[in-house]
């Protein structure tokens, strides 16, 4: 029967269960009534209802969200617009979630240059394309293994060419794949290897075979590699061989070592320096050499008929057999250890000795190997060092002196016990710590360390070093830089206490001071008598005995200015013969301090000036006071005199015609404040630096050649210092001087 003489219904009934049977769909898309038709196969596939009615965005929402989404969108655009047919292999995500792979097609129809209708098919390919993939990833699989694999694989056709190449094999051999396939395939081998004729037997008989060869690289050189081959027939049934070539260099060369090995062990085993032995897990010995015959006075065939329990010391066998019990259990692999063997003539021999386990391939242990070296001599020596060592522990913990050391960053590592007595620091307390932390000032460690930098060692280097409560002791250093290998690695050196050493010596420059300043005093005090007090004396006898002798010719005018001079003379010799007893008193403390309530300190300041008033005329030199008449202080008034008389004088002598000075007096919270400003020559900062100091003299002329004697300054100080109050001078070259002191406000 012909397709003409079945119905249209029964071709299309047919047409619908051959698509169903090869899950062929048809789709169609009326564009000028925008209605998407699906046939049942295709609904099928989108896994929907039969009574499903799509959409073109509904349709496309089914391709997998990603590239074949994008994919369908465009091409079935591209369709519409210009009639581009497309067969494309997608994803849809169906109704119920699950993935599949379709092969969609589509086609356009165009009426009067527009498109009116698309259609095409969907055929479900989840099989295939799975099937696709295990395929693929196999040859990927079985590519990547051959490709990466570290031996060398070649397909040939037996007897005639190779075909392909791993890198292994490029690299093996030395050529490109190129150069490979034009070779004939003995040129890789060694056709001459006697293992040659039966591995191609049984090739050839078998299928297969495998053999140890020699292969020739490119450049000529042969190594010994491991080779197997597999006969096989492809799908076009051509006959194919594949060859794997393992190469063996490094086991060949490996297996030489070893056999070398276990001649050398042979041979360092009986010629050893020292004793080594094989014993079994009873600990008898299986096999010894001479070094150890020698070490304990024994024969060989004596040594080997005996365990080494037998000659070990009674005190060591207990710890020796349970090291062994450890070793045969696995507890740990090897041990070292000291330990004293009994000679044949009875005396000790001290050894150190190694014991390796050795263990089958299922790890069961088979027997130990022992090397024992005798080190008698060397117990001996620590016996005496210990003994030396205990000696000079004595003499450290008992030295006087603290000896110290430190690592490359200052810290110390040990310090001599005698720290505590001196520093009150705990030993365990310091080691540990910068040495830093023990200079009373930073700047003795950086100056130590200089020394050390620049000459390696230092001698009786003085620092200052502090307790543990704080206190300032003086230390004689005696150090030395470490240096290993031309690095400095630390320091080491003694400390030595010098503090009593360094308060004598301070009283000794004191008292050499004080003696110094005794016998400046004792100059100026001749110099004041034969010269500063004994002029003016001298000047009003010379006058009185002119008044006398011219008493008829002189005019009572010139009476009155003898008399004048006479007065002015005798008056500076009064003032002077008192400070110069004052200041005896103050140096020898035999003054007294008498301090009075002065209700009106102004009236004393006016007195002072008053009394300064005709010297001060003589030079046209102007006083003023400054002080409220409120002020109250306690104070001794002769002292406090003297203190304003000697400034006032010495600022008048300072002082130029047309200069001026000023007294002052100030109450602060607990203090008066005096102060002598005057406008005249003024000091050099280095001399008022000192003009207080004790033991510092100073004496200059003033502007109208007025000679000073230094004393006035010196009982400045010390009657101001009597006060507990404080005396300094601020002044400026040219300009003028102003000169403070204080008095403190107390009770009388």
């Amino acid at each position: 029967m012909n397709s003409a003489t079945i119905s249209p219904e029964k071709l299309l009934d047919l047409y619908e269960r051959a698509n169903e049977m090869a899950r062929l769909g048809i789709w169609e898309m009326d564009l000028v009534q925008a209605k998407l038709y699906w046939s049942s196969v295709t609904k099928q596939i989108h896994g929907v209802a039969e009574d499903f009615e799509p959409d073109v965005s509904s349709a496309i929402n089914f391709f997998r969200e990603g590239a074949s989404r994008e994919k369908i969108r465009q091409h079935f655009k591209e369709a519409e617009l210009y009639g581009t047919p497309y067969d494309l292999e997608l994803q849809l995500l169906t109704a119920d979630g699950k993935p599949l792979w379709v092969k969609a097609s589509g086609r356009a129809e165009f009426h009067a240059g527009k498109c009116i209708r698309l259609y095409g098919t969907f055929q479900d390919i989840e099989e295939e394309k799975k099937q696709g993939i295990k395929l693929l990833n196999s040859e990927i699989k079985y590519r990547s293994i051959v490709e990466n694999s570290l031996y060398g694989v070649l397909l040939t056709i037996p007897g005639k060419c190779v075909l392909q190449a791993n890198q292994a094999a490029l690299d093996m051999f030395g050529y490109t794949i190129e150069e490979f396939r034009k070779l004939d395939r003995c040129k890789v081998l060694d056709c001459s290897h006697p293992n040659l004729p039966d591995f191609l037997m049984q090739r050839e008989k078998e299928g297969k075979a495998s053999a140890e060869m020699v292969a020739k690289r490119k450049d000529g050189t042969h190594f010994p590699c491991e080779l197997s081959a597999a006969k096989f027939t492809d799908s076009d049934g051509q006959e194919l061989n594949s060859l794997v070539i393992i190469d063996i260099s490094e086991r060949k060369a490996a297996e030489e070592k070893m056999r070398l090995s276990e001649a050398q062990f042979r041979e360092a085993f009986e010629h050893s320096a020292i004793g080594v032995a094989l014993f079994d897990l009873d600990g008898k010995w299986m096999r010894v050499n001479k070094g150890l015959c020698n070490m304990l006075g024994y024969s060989e065939e004596e040594l080997v008929n005996s365990r080494f329990q037998d000659l070990t010391h009674p005190d060591d066998v207990a710890r020796n057999q349970q090291i062994l019990n450890d070793l045969i259990e696995g507890i740990s692999d090897n041990y070292q250890q000291e330990k004293r063997y009994i000679h044949k003539n009875g005396h000790v021999v001290w050894v150190l000795m190694g014991v390796s386990m050795l263990r089958d391939v299922k790890n069961n242990p088979l027997h130990c190997i022992s090397q024992i070296q005798d080190i008698t001599n060397i117990k001996e020596t620590e016996r005496a060092l210990a003994v030396s060592e205990e000696k000079y522990r004595k003499i450290f913990e008992n030295i006087q002196d603290i000896y110290y050391s430190t690592d490359q960053n200052g810290i110390v590592t040990e310090i001599s016990p005698s720290i505590e007595k001196y520093y009150n620091f705990k030993r365990k307390n310091v080691i540990g710590n910068s040495v830093n932390d023990f200079y009373f000032y930073e700047e003795d460690h950086h100056k130590i360390m200089n020394a050390l930098q620049n000459d390696h060692t230092v001698i009786d280097f003085e620092v200052k070093l502090k307790t543990n409560s704080n206190e300032l002791l003086y230390a004689s250093v005696n150090a030395r830089l470490l240096v290993e290998d031309g690095l400095i690695t630390g320091t080491e050196g003694s400390i030595r206490d010098i503090t009593l050493r360094k308060l004598q010596e301070n009283e000794l420059k004191t008292l050499n001071k004080e003696l110094k300043a005794l016998n400046t005093h004792k100059e100026k005090l001749l110099s004041v008598i034969g010269h500063d007090l004994k002029n003016p004396i001298a000047n009003a006898l010379k006058l009185s005995e002119l008044a006398l002798m011219d008493s008829f010719d002189t005019t009572k005018e010139e009476l009155v200015e003898y008399v004048h001079k006479m007065h002015a003379g005798l008056g500076s010799a009064h003032e002077l013969l008192e400070d110069l007893l004052n200041w005896a008193k103050s140096q020898f403390n035999s003054i007294s301090f008498n301090p009075v309530y002065i209700q009106d300190l102004k009236v004393l300041l006016e007195q002072g000036i008053k009394r300064a008033g005709p010297s001060a005329e003589t030079k046209g030199i102007q006083l003023y006071v400054s002080a409220s008449n409120d002020i109250h202080l306690t104070a001794d008034k002769d002292m406090l005199d003297t203190i304003l008389r000697n400034l006032i004088s010495n600022a008048i002598k300072f002082t130029n015609a047309g200069g001026t000075i000023t007294l002052s007096a100030t109450l602060e919270i607990n203090t008066v404040n005096f102060a002598v400003i005057d406008t005249g020559s003024g000091i050099s900062p280095e001399i008022a630096r000192q003009l207080f100091d004790k033991g510092f003299s100073h004496t200059t002329y003033g502007t109208a050649g007025e000679k000073g004697t230094g004393l006035g300054l010196d009982l400045c100080r010390d009657f101001v210092e009597k006060h507990q109050g404080k005396i300094w001078v601020e002044s400026k070259e040219g300009e003028g001087s102003a000169f403070y002191f204080t008095i403190p406000l107390r009770k009388c």
